[in-house]
């Protein structure tokens, strides 16, 4: 049985990629640029880094790193609500682990004070004792790596739920097992993943991870 779990955040504790969405929208919007919901796709599973590489690349914008992030993550803050509502059987999902003993960790491409607004908003703030943004770590494989060790835990004796294919890869490559719940903007490319649900009710009830699990 598992002995640490790390949950990924945007799209997968709720539906909070409308707000990056709304974010990132507003941002080119400022700058002369129309996003559309199929161009919007290229950013889902990001890190921060790789946002600014597209945003040189495809848009040509020239502002420094810190102007970027810092302009967006501010947009993406005034898009996000008071409450938000969680996704379907995921806090019953943090019940289940924490009987049985499992360490919880979260692990998001998000800053930090999205992260922390987004899980004051669902009320799961109370579960994460250790809550990792990969701004900090300059990739989100090395924010998972990271993860392990406060845990004090081995990468094979933690799971990891994740909806977007960069980040199953981005778990894979810091050697955890992976759970896949695609993201209903982004549901292709999950096949490095070790076990796919189309929903956390078929995980609750399927999913090999949580064997052994009362």
């Amino acid at each position: 049985m598992f002995k640490g779990f790390i949950s990924d955040m945007d799209g997968v504790i709720a539906d909070t990629e409308e707000f990056h969405w709304l974010g990132k929208k507003a941002f080119l919007k400022t700058l002369g640029f129309n996003l559309t919901l199929d161009d919007y796709k290229k950013f889902i599973g990001n890190s921060a880094t790789e946002n600014i590489e597209v945003y040189r690349n495809d848009y040509k914008i020239m502002l420094s790193d810190e102007a970027i992030v810092s302009r967006y993550n501010r947009l993406v803050l005034d898009a996000i609500p008071a409450k938000i509502k969680t996704k379907k059987a995921y806090k019953q999902l943090l019940l289940i682990l924490q009987k049985n003993g499992l360490k919880l960790a979260l692990v998001s491409n998000s800053s930090k004070g999205i992260i922390a607004k987004i899980l004051k908003g669902t009320g799961l703030d109370v579960y994460f004792p250790i809550i990792n943004s990969s701004e900090d770590f300059g990739t989100k494989t090395a924010a998972y790596r990271n993860a392990v060790i406060k845990m004090k835990l081995k990468p094979e004796d933690c799971f990891v739920l994740e909806d977007s294919a960069k980040g199953v890869r981005d778990a894979k490559n810091a050697g955890l097992y992976c759970v896949a719940i695609p993201n209903k903007s982004y549901v292709s490319g999950l096949s490095a993943a070790d076990e796919v649900f189309v929903s956390l009710t078929e995980f609750l009830n399927k999913g090999k991870a949580l064997e052994g699990m009362k």
